[in-house]
C-alpha cells in the first residue's frame, strides 16, 4: 500500500512576541530593535511572508503594547494580533487558537521567534518540503553542533566533568512546523507538568509521542539574546540586502 505524502499547503505563522526584554535590559522590547532599517519582529514576519505557501501570520502581543501600531506589519492584511502572556508557551497558545477558529486544527502553522530576525525564505521552504516528502508529524530548522561540547561537574565550581560526544547533537531554531490542532493538543497536555521540560514546539510534540525531523539551516539564524547578537545581525542583513 502506497502512503501518500502529506500536501502541506496554506501555512499560517505564529509568532510569539510578548516579551518585555528584561533579560537585555532594553528601554524598549528586543523585537522592536532597529537593525538594518527595520524593527526585529519587522525583518521576522517580511521573512515568514516572502514564503509562497505561507499565508498568514498572528502575532501574540503583551497587552497594551505600545510599539506595535508603529509597525507597518500592523497594516498588513495577512496579520492579526492576539494578547500573548507571561511565557513564550501562553503566547503561542494563544495564537494557535486564533488560527484553529480561523483556519482549523488540521492547519500547519509554522512558530517563529519575534527575535530571529535572520531566517532566510530558502530555509522555511526546504523545511515545508522536507516535512512533507518524508511524512513526518512535523519538523525544525536547527544547526548541527560545531564546537567541543563540555559537561561541567556543577553551576558553581564549572569543573570539566568531561567531553561530550557532538556527532548527534543540533541546536534548535525556528521556524518549527507542525499542525496546529496536534500542536495545541500536546501543549494543552503538558502545560500542568511541573516535571515537563518545554523547551520549544519540538520538546512538547515529542512528550506527546510525535517525531519531529531536524532540517539544517543554510544560513545564519540566530537568536538576538545579547548586545553582540545585534551588532553582527545588521551586518548579515544588510550584507544580505546588498547582494539582492
Amino acid at each position: 500500500m502506497t502512503t501518500i505524502a502529506p500536501i502541506i499547503d496554506n501555512i499560517w505563522a505564529v509568532v510569539p512576541a510578548a516579551g518585555i526584554g528584561q533579560r537585555m535590559q532594553l528601554s524598549q522590547p528586543k523585537q522592536y530593535l532597529n537593525i538594518a532599517g527595520k524593527a526585529v519582529l519587522q525583518h521576522s514576519l517580511d521573512a515568514l511572508l516572502s514564503v509562497p505557501k505561507v499565508e498568514r501570520a498572528v502575532v501574540a502581543l503583551a497587552a497594551n503594547d505600545a510599539h506595535w501600531p508603529q509597525l507597518p506589519a500592523s497594516r498588513d492584511t495577512r496579520i492579526s494580533t492576539v494578547v500573548g502572556g507571561s511565557e513564550r508557551a501562553d503566547s503561542v497558545m494563544a495564537g494557535l487558537k486564533a488560527v484553529i477558529d480561523q483556519a482549523g486544527d488540521t492547519t500547519w502553522v509554522v512558530v517563529h521567534d519575534a527575535a530571529r530576525p535572520l531566517v532566510a525564505t530558502n530555509d522555511i521552504v526546504r523545511l515545508v518540503d522536507q516535512v512533507a516528502e518524508g511524512q513526518w508529524a512535523g519538523g525544525i530548522l536547527a544547526t548541527p553542533l560545531q564546537d567541543t561540547l563540555k559537561l561541567a561537574s556543577d553551576d558553581q565550581t564549572l569543573e570539566i566533568r568531561e567531553t561530550v560526544d557532538r556527532r548527534r547533537l543540533w541546536l534548535a531554531q525556528t521556524p518549527q512546523l507542525f499542525r496546529a490542532g496536534e500542536l495545541l493538543a500536546a501543549y494543552q497536555a503538558q502545560i500542568n507538568n511541573p516535571d515537563a521540560q518545554i523547551t520549544d514546539e519540538a520538546s512538547v510534540m515529542e512528550l506527546a509521542g510525535h517525531t519531529p525531523v531536524l532540517v539544517e539551516a543554510l544560513q545564519a539564524n540566530f537568536k538576538i539574546t545579547r548586545d553582540s547578537d545585534i551588532k553582527l545581525a545588521e551586518v548579515l542583513l544588510l550584507d544580505r540586502s546588498s547582494s539582492t
